[in-house]
C-alpha cells in the first residue's frame, strides 16, 4: 500500500475557501425543559477548505415536458485534523459568496477529509 499522506501539504494548498461549524447544543427554557439550537456563534471558523459541486439529474421523480432538474450535490474537502461530525451545520465562504447545509458522515482519506452537504429549499 502507497503511503501517501506525505502530500497532504500538497492537497491542504488547494483549500481557498473558509469554512464556519456551528454545532447543535442544549440549553435550558424558563420552564425548565431543554431545547437544542444551534449558537450564535461557531464553534470552529475562517478553517480552509474547498467545496465542490456535482450534477445529479432525476429522471424518475420528475417526468413533466419541457423540465429536466438538475441537483447540484455540494462536498467539503477539509484537513483531517478539523473535528466535523455528522449533523454539524457550517457555512462555507468563496469569494463573497456563502454555501450552507448539513453536513453528512465525513470520509477520511490519508491526504483530507470529504463530507457532503445537504441543502434545503428552492433553487
Amino acid at each position: 500500500m502507497i503511503d501517501l499522506s506525505q502530500y497532504k501539504g500538497i492537497v491542504n494548498q488547494l483549500f481557498s475557501d473558509k469554512l464556519d461549524i456551528y454545532r447543535h447544543d442544549n440549553s435550558l427554557n424558563d420552564d425548565g425543559t431543554t431545547k437544542t439550537g444551534l449558537p450564535t456563534k461557531p464553534l470552529y471558523s475562517n478553517i480552509p477548505c474547498r467545496i465542490s459541486f456535482s450534477r445529479t439529474i432525476d429522471l424518475t421523480t420528475d417526468i413533466a415536458v419541457n423540465k429536466l432538474p438538475i441537483h447540484l450535490i455540494p462536498k467539503v474537502f477539509c484537513d483531517t485534523s478539523i473535528d466535523i461530525k455528522a449533523g454539524d451545520y457550517i457555512i462555507i465562504t468563496r469569494n463573497n459568496a456563502q454555501y450552507k447545509g448539513i453536513a453528512g458522515m465525513p470520509n477520511m482519506y490519508e491526504t483530507h477529509q470529504e463530507i457532503s452537504l445537504t441543502v434545503g429549499g428552492d433553487a
